[in-house]
């Protein structure tokens, strides 16, 4: 079996070619992915905890096969499923910003549409040993990341 090379390998090998400095918090890594490529720029979208979604009603989704005959898309071709909050998806088989979202065909849809919801509430919390070996790394990193890891919620 050969492996098929997926655009995100590619990402992946731009953005630890641009490594070449340490990286602390989340905001280094937002900018280091920006930066990494230069036309086009990645586009990087910053998730907070109220980004991520839950219904509150039992949903099941049937497939998400964008295609049902020999030479359609299969799930591997996927690069890119989009749930909507209104219960469609729908899917992308480039991640090229030119290629448009496709709905999945009208059979599979999530059926009921449920109420979605705030899955956190707040940031999570790590356990007090990792908080601690955290804290215990401060004296190689730099001050000015030290209320970073200060501010850390924790058990």
């Amino acid at each position: 079996m050969f492996q098929k090379e997926k655009e995100c390998d590619s990402m992946h090998g731009t953005i630890e070619r641009k490594l070449v400095t340490d990286v602390y918090t989340e905001r280094d890594f937002v900018v280091l992915m920006e930066s990494a490529r230069i036309c086009p720029p990645y586009h990087v979208k910053s998730m907070k905890h109220g980004d991520f979604k839950k219904q509150l009603d039992n949903v099941a989704i049937k497939s998400i096969q964008p295609g049902k005959k020999a030479g359609d898309p299969t799930v591997y071709d996927l690069q890119g499923p989009k749930y909507n909050i209104i219960g469609t998806i729908q899917y992308k088989i480039s991640f090229a910003d030119s290629t448009e979202w496709q709905p999945l065909p009208q059979c599979i849809q999530l059926t009921p549409v449920g109420k979605w919801v705030s899955l956190f509430s707040s940031r999570l919390q790590i356990k007090k040993r990792k908080f601690d070996d955290l804290q215990s790394m401060k004296y190689i990193i730099p001050s000015d990341y030290h209320h970073f890891f200060d501010a850390l919620p924790h058990l």
